[in-house]
């Protein structure tokens, strides 16, 4: 069977499977591994482009949209969209996900994620998105615009929006965060618990968690595997209990914790320039023992923890993300010393660095 279809820019383009493409979202999602797509440049950016399985093939024309594409042909063809979206740069890029129906009936799951770096101007407005959407903000600052408020986020702070309500956002500066949208059976019952008690930022209380799981989310949506539900799941599941319970820190008194904020703020921000313990209870005013005793109520490790975990995930991250050597990252993460680093490492990560950064190009 041959069939193509021909359609105008901004019109949906819909399938005998459940695979929808939605040009004016500048959107795509993961396709099954007998599908393939043969398109060169210039046919995206003004003929066609072709996608066919054993039974059909569909012709895209007029296709105008400035949008660029990675492929994987082993297993799954995978596009990672790089957004036209005004003020949002190029190199930016997110991945759509379609669910199994068992995670959408009883999991967590994420509907997209992304990494984004908005320019500044910045502004976004919405009435609705039918999902929740969780953000890591890694550097920059925004206004965000949710339940009739305003608030202020900036580098460090993590964000939960309940979108299908009316919300935005605005920079004046611009920002880069990491982001996903989610969904699931258990994510209002989350939602409401962190929201209730944080409201929609929350100052960097989770913020390691938290970005480690969008930043393995954003990884496993490029190279999805047939466990990948469940793993996808098993991070948001991770992320949204640890915000809750750092939301839990409520229970202290307002002058405690903006302290212990504003230590973590400092850590998460910069863990390779951290101050010392007794010069971070000298930011909190308080004495050496009761700061630290505070925050290991609060945050539920001692300083010494939070700050080797900051300096961990960081880790994790360079060695993800660059060609820096062992010894080069162990400096960027505050080790004067590259087998003081290693050994931490094994023992928090239960793996050498170099074992992790082979884990870590394997999956791409």
């Amino acid at each position: 069977m041959d069939m193509r279809l021909a359609f105008q820019p901004d019109q949906e383009l819909s399938y005998p499977a459940p695979f929808p493409l939605h040009f004016h979202q500048y959107t795509a999602v993961r396709h099954p591994s007998d599908i393939q797509m043969f398109c060169t440049r210039s046919a995206c950016s003004s003929e066609k482009a072709i996608f066919s399985n054993k039974n059909a093939v569909y012709s895209i024309e007029s296709w105008t949209l400035p949008w660029y594409y990675q492929f994987d042909f082993q297993t799954r063809l995978v596009i990672a969209m790089h957004s036209a979206e005004p003020l949002v740069a190029p190199e930016s890029t997110y991945y759509n996900h379609v669910s199994g129906q068992l995670a959408q009936t009883y999991f967590l799951y994420p509907v997209c994620a992304g990494d984004f770096i908005y320019q500044p101007g910045y502004s976004l407005t919405r009435a609705s998105f039918d999902s929740w959407l969780l953000e890591v903000i890694l550097s920059g600052s925004l206004e965000i615009q949710a339940d009739g408020a305003i608030y202020q986020a900036q580098a460090g702070d993590t964000v939960l929006l309940d979108c299908h309500r009316p919300h935005g956002y605005h920079s004046d500066q611009g920002w880069h965060a990491l982001w996903v949208h989610f969904d699931g059976a258990p994510a209002a019952g989350y939602a409401s618990l962190i929201l209730s008690q944080s409201g929609p930022v929350l100052h960097s209380t989770a913020f390691t968690d938290v970005r480690y799981a969008l930043q393995s989310i954003h990884e496993r949506l490029a190279k999805p595997t047939s466990d990948s539900d469940a793993r996808l799941a098993l991070l948001l599941t991770k992320a949204l209990t640890s915000l809750a319970s750092s939301a839990s820190a409520a229970n202290f008194r307002d002058e405690q914790r903006t302290a212990i904020e504003a230590v973590i703020t400092r850590i998460n921000q910069a863990p390779e320039q951290a101050p010392s313990i007794s010069e971070m209870a000298r930011m909190a005013s308080m004495s050496e023992y009761y700061f630290i005793r505070v925050f290991r109520q609060m945050i539920g490790v001692t300083p010494r923890q939070y700050l080797i975990a900051a300096r961990m995930n960081q880790a994790r991250y360079l060695l993800a993300t660059t060609s820096l050597t062992v010894s080069e990252i162990a400096q960027r993460v505050g080790y004067a010393s590259e087998s003081m680093f290693c050994q931490t490492f094994k023992k928090t990560q239960h793996i050498t660095p170099s074992e992790y950064r082979t884990d870590r190009e394997e999956l791409k």
